[in-house]
């Protein structure tokens, strides 16, 4: 199966306004209910122009990898569908410093223009299979789950702008079986 996911979502804490995704999606079904997906997605997370993050960072962006889950409660011969889902994401939130950041690194002047920080999130939810033929269906899921950031920055600055926080997310999805 070859599918595309579009999406948006909530972040909780004062650091985020939201985010929207994009992305595709390789799966399979184990059993006639069960299903895996590896998802790889982008990302655009607005960061609150009110937060330290929001006025000190600029051109965010996400690129991550989905695993996922579902349980149709449903037979696979039936119009709509319903299902569980749950999953992990594996994650970099990629952004420039509105001013550079001269350092001493190794004993000489560096200056940072970008950083970036790894996340791991564990989420879970409920999905609609809105049609399902053969080979094609389409769908929208509600997941809620939590992130939780690195310690550190790529650039080894301590992660005081995003401490763990809740998130919820709606997704569309277009699935091609083949």
């Amino acid at each position: 199966m070859l599918g595309a996911v579009a999406g948006g979502g909530s972040l909780g804490g004062q650091e985020f306004e939201g985010f929207g995704l994009g992305g595709l999606d390789i799966g399979a079904f184990a059993t006639d209910r069960l299903r895996f997906d590896l998802g790889l997605l982008a990302l655009s997370p607005n960061l609150s122009a009110t937060s330290l993050a929001g006025q000190g960072l600029t051109d965010e962006l996400e690129l991550a990898a989905d695993v996922s889950a579902r349980y149709y409660l449903t037979p696979p011969h039936t119009f709509l569908g319903l299902y569980p889902l749950a999953g992990m994401r594996f994650g970099t939130l990629f952004w420039s410093y509105r001013t550079p950041v001269n350092v001493i690194a190794d004993g000489a002047p560096k200056t940072i223009e970008d950083d970036y920080l790894n996340y791991f999130a564990l989420y879970g939810g409920l999905g609609v299979s809105l049609v399902q033929t053969r080979h094609f269906s389409t769908g929208v899921n509600l997941t809620t789950g939590f992130r939780a950031y690195g310690d550190k920055t790529y650039e080894g600055f301590h992660n005081t702008l995003f401490p763990t926080t809740g998130y919820t997310q709606l997704a569309l999805e277009v699935v091609y079986k083949f």
